[in-house]
């Protein structure tokens, strides 16, 4: 989760840049955005889950003669 500091700072960035190519959005629309937008965290899950790659196989420490 972003600390609402950094969700300012982002929002900021976003509303200049915007401006920069002549769109204007409020504080509370850029900061709505940003609210929205997934963390790496969440990005990376929904990458993988996505992918084709299977999840890596759980490693057992089981032997032949011990039940799991």
């Amino acid at each position: 989760m972003l600390a609402y500091r950094d969700a300012k700072t982002m929002a900021k960035a976003m509303r200049e840049a915007l401006a920069a190519r002549d769109l204007t959005i409020s504080h509370s629309e850029a900061l709505e955005i940003v609210a929205r937008q997934p963390t790496a965290n969440e990005a990376a899950a929904v990458a993988w889950r996505q992918s084709e790659i299977p999840f890596p196989a759980r490693k057992t420490t089981c032997n032949s003669k011990s039940v799991c």
